[in-house]
């Protein structure tokens, strides 16, 4: 079907006008070859750095650490609902835009933008118009570890799908396909765009970051103390 479309690039240009006047949107639709990985990798922009400890922190005596928990759980819990919702929104307005790729079971991706505030009923609603059978019930869900979009009446920022995500589409019964509607299929690139759009993750994805597993040292590994450095108290080494 790409090939044929590229054969006559008018015919090509027609489906694509013809699939972004039915959803509003553009729409890339390519293959997603067996032998090739794409880890596309998505942030929620939710999490925050832990600041590394002063060596103060180590000479605090169980007390005093105690008061310091207590205090700084008193003062979290005396911000005001106000002062929470402008620190989201101010997280949320780092990202112009969620880029959302879906991946039906015979490896075909449809990729698309949306913003990050859309809600995930409007790629729902999206992918019920490029099926050719939107009747039949289907389920989203990203991986690892699989977790099923459920509530379709969260934000994609909420949903943890910014600033981009590989969704899989999956179908509750045994339905074989064929999948999409043929104004869809004949939007599709060529097989060699297909391989560009799978090895590069969608725009706006974050660079890989080592976890915090991967950077933390081995438990056999003997760190030598610098000159002039403290033990930590044997409370906290008993803590451990």
């Amino acid at each position: 079907m790409a090939s044929e479309a590229h054969s006559s690039p008018g015919a090509w240009q027609q489906s694509l006008a013809a699939v972004r006047s039915l959803i509003g949107r553009d729409l890339r639709v390519f293959v997603n070859p067996a032998a090739l990985e794409a880890p596309i990798q998505h942030a929620t922009g939710k999490g925050e750095r832990k600041e590394a400890e002063s060596d103060e922190f180590y000479e605090l005596t169980p007390e005093d650490y105690a008061r310091l928990v207590s205090k700084k759980r008193e003062e979290r819990f005396l911000k005001t609902a106000k002062i929470r919702d402008a620190e989201a929104a101010a997280r949320r307005s780092k990202f112009a835009k969620a880029t959302l790729r879906v991946q039906f079971p015979d490896s075909i991706i449809v990729e698309a933008d949306f913003s990050p505030l859309d809600l995930v009923l409007e790629l729902v609603t999206m992918l019920e118009k490029l099926l050719l059978k939107p009747e039949i019930p289907f389920h989203l869900y990203t991986t690892p570890p699989k977790q099923i979009l459920k509530d379709y009446n969260v934000t994609m920022y909420d949903a943890g799908l910014v600033p981009g995500a590989l969704v899989y589409l999956s179908y509750n019964n045994d339905f074989q396909g064929p999948y999409l509607k043929e104004i869809v299929l004949a939007s599709q690139h060529s097989d060699e765009e297909s391989k560009d759009q799978v090895l590069a993750p969608p725009a706006g994805s974050p660079p890989r970051v080592a976890s915090p597993e991967e950077t933390r040292p081995s438990s056999q590994q003997t760190v030598p103390l610098g000159k002039g450095s403290k033990p930590r108290p044997k409370w906290l080494k008993l803590g451990k």
